[in-house]
């Protein structure tokens, strides 16, 4: 990911990194600077909380997610074991290594070009439960659940929409799960889907799409239809914000 220059905090001017936000809504962005690396904590109103120093030897984060009693899931690759790495790291600072089940990347004594392409592209999603659901990002999952221990669930496999669907997200309401896919190429329009498991049972419930804009939110309430809120643009270079709701 190409990162942009901004200040953030008291660390200066900084390279940005990837963005999460926790349960509660506020905003932790990956810095680096010349004197190291950090994870950047904001409130909801904007004003800095905080920063974390990661050091790049144990991991060079491309994905990190906010467990809801502060601690961290972090995913990307170690100097110090050649590798990808995927492990917490707890508010206190101490380490949890998470091995996924069945996944050769998590293998060490990758070399750095190899850890790179095992990666790919991860999707993580804290939850109200205290977990992070996580995904490599194949079109079939399987979605990880991860504890604030780094301890791993049973994995929920996704159905995607067509077998050339590329799986863009993963959204967490109330006991379901949404899997955003895009389909489509440069001969053919790009379109948005969304495929909803039940967290519980694992079994896919529904399957939403083609939809009118990019998800940002989903919402799932007991006897309601599913909510998505979207960002649609047009031909006239406009952007809206579009709410649908499941019929």
């Amino acid at each position: 990911m190409e990162e942009g220059k901004a200040s953030l905090g008291n660390l200066g001017e900084a390279s940005v990194g990837p963005t999460a936000l926790d349960p509660d809504g506020n905003l932790h962005v990956v810095g680096r600077t010349a004197d190291g690396q950090y994870i950047v904590s904001f409130d909801a109103s904007g004003k800095y909380k905080s920063k974390v120093a990661i050091d790049p030897e144990q991991v060079v984060v491309q994905e990190f997610a906010v467990f809801k009693s502060g601690a961290f899931l972090v995913a990307g690759r170690s100097l110090q074991q050649r590798g990808r790495r995927l492990a917490v790291m707890s508010a206190g600072g101490g380490w949890h290594e998470v091995v996924l089940p069945g996944d050769p990347a998590s293998k060490k004594g990758l070399s750095p070009k190899d850890a790179i392409k095992a990666l790919g592209m991860s999707f993580a999603q804290p939850a109200p439960d205290g977990r992070v659901y996580f995904a490599v990002g194949t079109a079939t999952g399987p979605v990880f659940p991860i504890s604030p221990s780094g301890e791993v669930g049973e994995g929920i496999e996704l159905v995607p929409p067509r077998p050339d669907a590329m799986l863009v997200g993963l959204l967490v309401s109330h006991g379901r799960l949404a899997a955003t896919y895009a389909t489509g190429s440069e001969e053919s329009p790009m379109n948005t889907w969304a495929s909803v498991s039940d967290l519980a049972t694992g079994q896919h419930v529904a399957l939403y799409g083609p939809l009118p804009g990019s998800v940002l939110c989903y919402e799932s309430v007991s006897g309601f239809p599913d909510r998505f809120t979207m960002l649609s643009f047009s031909e006239i270079n406009s952007m809206a914000f579009v709410h649908a709701s499941a019929p």
